[in-house]
């Protein structure tokens, strides 16, 4: 006696189908919205990452104008 593997109705077909489709739209969306918000991180750091270089360079500048008058001040005693 041969058993046949059980077949699945065209309709549980269908419905495996819908169900798919739907969790790669509900899917999509979400990777949708991560990318918007790793999008806007990215924006927000480049920003941050300019303010900083412009505090370093600041700062870069302040400290050799405080060594330059070091110096002069040491040539003077």
């Amino acid at each position: 006696m041969q058993t046949h593997p059980e077949r699945r109705r065209p309709i549980d077909d269908l419905e495996h189908f819908t169900s798919t489709i739907e969790e790669l739209i509900a899917l999509c969306g979400r990777l949708r919205e991560e990318n918007r918000r790793l999008r806007l991180q990215c924006q927000t750091l480049s920003s941050e990452k300019g303010q900083l270089l412009e505090v370093n360079e600041r700062s870069r500048n302040q400290l050799e104008a405080t060594i330059a008058r070091l110096k002069d001040l040491e040539e003077e005693l």
